[in-house]
């Protein structure tokens, strides 16, 4: 049965019809450059023309400003809307004690991007609840009693907690890095195999030297047949023990640009299947340098039983060397750019 919902009226047809949708990547223009995004399409179920949606006029538009956003560096839509609520402070009073237009945070909050200036701004408060304070106590006359007090409770209970949490990540950061990484994998896919969590760490760790230079967390990386082994994952939890709540630590564990690399990996790794990202890893100079020594001497038949049996350590130079070329030959800029890698690579792979 259909859904009336799903009806719009179409040119062709000169009557109000059943719609489908199909997602195209295309390529679109917004302030003078190009932006490539995922659009969805409504197509006439009768005629099969494409037809104008409102609702998906709206998704498009929100996609194609989600995609400027980020690769210009600007605060997302979510950050904007979590202020209020994280401080507990209404829309308008949060734009007066900024120093800014009454309406202004509320043309933010309901879309429109902000300039690149406050864009930092609005980032730093939400990041940093000190500065939040800090400008809560300069500007209180700029806001009501009530409000300021309110919101003054508010950020001092969350410095407070914020302070406990520090405490109990600075015992073992790499361990909680480690967890809210996999906690967040497996909200993108609850039932992505132990292995494959393994490879994704991989390329995280790989993806961070790119950017950063250095690992995002401490261990080894060992290549066997099924890709790779993080024997440090094992020393923190079994397949079915990720017990935490990775909101509770978002800007303890990882920085800004470590947590874009993060949410860009997950997003364009853990859409393939565990054999894809297995081939992933094993087509790339890593995995091969490390194994070659170990299957030269040995006959054809014999590398599957020695690779499943034997975990050998790949080199960090190795990672590192080959993960900053990748970054070249892709032209990854940003960590949205990843995907240019993983499509590329999932064309290669498909061939074998």
């Amino acid at each position: 049965m259909h859904d009336d919902k799903q009806k719009s009226y179409c040119e062709f047809c000169n009557k109000l019809v059943y719609y489908y949708i199909e997602s195209k990547e295309v390529s679109e223009s917004l302030k003078e450059k190009k932006y490539i995004y995922n659009k969805k399409i409504a197509y006439c179920s009768e005629c099969n023309n494409e037809i104008a949606v409102n609702k998906v006029r709206d998704y498009n538009l929100s996609m194609l400003y989600n995609t400027y956003r980020v690769e210009n560096d600007l605060v997302s839509l979510k950050v904007i809307r979590e202020i209020p609520k994280k401080y507990n402070i209404g829309i308008r009073p949060l734009s007066l004690l900024l120093g800014w237009g009454e309406l202004t945070y509320t043309r933010y909050f309901y879309g429109y991007v902000p300039i690149l200036r406050y864009s930092d701004i609005i980032k730093k408060i939400h990041d940093y609840p000190e500065y939040y304070l800090e400008i809560l106590e300069k500007n209180k006359d700029n806001i009501s009693r009530f409000a300021y007090d309110k919101s003054k409770y508010t950020v001092s209970k969350l410095i407070t907690n914020n302070a406990i949490n520090k405490s109990i990540v600075k015992q073992d950061l790499n361990k909680l890095k480690i967890l809210y990484i996999i906690a967040l994998i497996k909200e993108e896919d609850e039932d992505i195999t132990f292995t494959s969590i393994q490879n994704v760490l991989y390329f995280l760790q790989g993806f961070n030297y790119a950017f950063e230079g250095m690992p995002l967390f401490n261990g080894n990386c060992e290549a066997y047949y099924h890709g790779v082994l993080c024997p440090f994952v094992n020393d923190y939890l079994s397949n079915n023990e990720i017990k935490i709540d990775v909101r509770e630590y978002d800007s303890l564990v990882l920085n800004s640009l470590e947590f874009s690399i993060v949410n860009s990996v997950i997003k364009f790794f853990c859409c393939y299947s565990s054999e894809i990202i297995k081939r992933f890893v094993i087509f790339g100079n890593p995995w091969k340098n490390t194994v070659k020594p170990v299957l030269e001497s040995r006959p054809v038949l014999e590398s599957k039983p020695v690779l499943e049996s034997r975990h050998i350590p790949i080199d960090k130079e190795y990672i590192k060397t080959y993960f900053l070329e990748i970054k070249d030959k892709y032209k990854i800029n940003t960590p949205m750019d990843i995907k240019n890698y993983t499509n590329q690579m999932f064309e290669s792979v498909q061939q074998y």
